[in-house]
């Protein structure tokens, strides 16, 4: 509740505060509306300084009309009040001051004006703008009089320079502290001198470090007497380190190899540098040598009539060097070899004897021996130079069988074949038995038969034998039973006697 009282108190202030200034008084006035002379209320409202608004307001019907009507001051307005109308109880304009020139005071830091309607009325305040310098104080941007103090010179720590001394600068005018000349060092070389560009060299000052350049004139060229070149050209190098011309054509003694003659291996050597250039002359050999034709043996290849040159290492069929051939194109195979000793020998079977063969082949070319188209073993036979010798060790000669054997000398370069043959021993005849007499107790006395000659059985290798093996086989079993028969008859002399 008392929020709510509240609440409408604070809304009757401002309407309070904002209400227009009026001014009541009762009168009576022709109202419009009913048409007659009528009793009215008057309120006042201040317009501006010239005028206030008259609102009339009919007792009777309440009809409200309005107009405009002049103040009626009262008093006298002054520069901080005006007068006041005695029907609206508005205020008119105060009149304001009419301020003097302003005048610096005494502590030179302040400064006063005047009203001139009300010498009463006056304002002070700091004299303030303008700005003060080194050797003056500030100047009032309003009193138009110095104030305050002078700044001073304010000298930097660090130096400035013109070319010919330094100073200390104030930093807040033209004045110099400390002005005196450069003590220059003894300078440094900042930009060496080429043979054709000055160089240059740079003075500090050892109290600013202020610098001052100087030049270096050129060296020029200083040309060493031996010659330089490439694959065209050739010229004379400049002995300084720091020439700057790099191209070889602004060099001295700049041109082009001249003279000499290339030939198959070497290029020409120029007549002035001595260097070699150019491309070699492959028509123009220097060491050509003629090889004669040599026939082909059986133990050597042959070549024909060809040039060679030792320079280049090439071959030429003729002699003007123009046709080109290979290495290979020279050599003539090796002709086919053949045997030149132990072809048609001959040996008993069974006989341990060496056979040798000789094959007119390199013996660097042999490669194998074979024994009616077998290769043999190299423990059966041993070989050696002179051109290719074969001899077959005596055991295994022994071993062959009887008949005609072809031994081989096989060569890189062809075959070497020989005839040999192996002849079957002679056959021995059995020697007859006596005929045994019977005792006579004993069993019938049984007369021994003739037996056949037996034939070894050879252990040969069998290597191109001819023979039936049915009639060897026979044979063996002939034998056999001879060898029991003789055996049995052997037995009973002996159990008889």
């Amino acid at each position: 509740m008392n929020k709510k009282i509240l609440s409408v108190v604070l809304i009757l202030c401002v309407m309070l505060a904002v209400m227009p200034m009026t001014a009541y008084a009762a009168d009576i006035a022709f109202c419009s509306k009913c048409n007659r002379i009528q009793t009215v209320r008057l309120t006042y409202q201040y317009s501006n300084d010239e005028w206030h608004i008259c609102n009339t307001t009919c007792t009777v019907c309440n009809n409200i009309w309005f107009y405009g009507m002049s103040h009626k001051w009262s008093g006298t307005a002054t520069c901080t009040s005006g007068r006041t109308c005695t029907e609206c109880g508005g205020s008119s304009e105060p009149l304001g001051h009419d301020w003097g020139t302003w005048t610096q005071n005494s502590d030179e830091k302040t400064h006063t004006r005047i009203c001139k309607r009300d010498t009463s009325h006056t304002e002070t305040e700091n004299c303030h703008g303008g700005t003060a310098t080194c050797t003056q104080k500030a100047k009032c941007a309003v009193c138009g009089a110095e104030y305050g103090d002078v700044l001073g010179h304010d000298f930097t720590t660090s130096w400035t320079h013109d070319d010919n001394e330094h100073w200390k600068q104030c930093s807040r005018c033209d004045a110099k502290d400390d002005v005196s000349p450069h003590t220059w060092d003894n300078g440094t070389i900042t930009t060496a001198p080429t043979c054709t560009k000055a160089g240059e060299r740079t003075y500090t000052c050892t109290e600013c470090g202020a610098t001052k350049i100087e030049p270096i004139p050129a060296t020029g060229h200083s040309w060493k007497s031996e010659w330089t070149s490439d694959a065209t050209h050739h010229w004379y190098e400049c002995d300084n380190k720091n020439c700057d011309v790099t191209d070889n054509a602004g060099k001295k003694g700049y041109a082009e190899h001249s003279g000499g003659k290339a030939t198959c291996t070497q290029n020409a050597v120029c007549e002035i540098c001595k260097a070699s250039y150019g491309s070699l002359d492959p028509n123009n050999h220097t060491d050509l040598k003629h090889i004669d034709a040599k026939a082909a043996t059986a133990a050597e290849e042959g070549n024909i009539a060809y040039w060679y040159c030792d320079g280049c290492k090439k071959y030429f069929s003729d002699a003007a060097a123009t046709k080109e051939i290979t290495k290979a194109a020279t050599v003539t195979a090796k002709l086919p070899p053949k045997i030149t000793a132990g072809d048609g020998a001959a040996v008993t079977q069974g006989e341990k004897k060496e056979l040798s063969f000789t094959s007119d082949a390199s013996f660097a070319d042999f490669v194998r021996v074979e024994l009616d188209g077998t290769a043999l073993e190299e423990k059966n036979y041993t070989k050696r130079e002179g051109s290719t010798i074969i001899t077959l060790n005596r055991d295994f000669v022994a071993a062959l069988s009887v008949g005609e054997h072809t031994l081989a000398i096989v060569s890189q370069h062809g075959t070497a074949t020989a005839k040999f043959t192996v002849k079957a021993k002679p056959t021995e005849t059995a020697i007859p038995q006596p005929t045994v007499t019977p005792q006579p107790t004993a069993q019938p006395t049984q007369t021994a038969q003739p037996q056949p000659t037996v034939q070894p059985v050879s252990p040969i290798l069998r290597t191109g034998d001819t023979a039936n093996p049915a009639l060897w086989f026979a044979l063996l079993i002939v034998s056999g039973g001879a060898a029991i028969g003789i055996t049995v008859v052997s037995r009973k002399k002996k159990h008889n006697k």
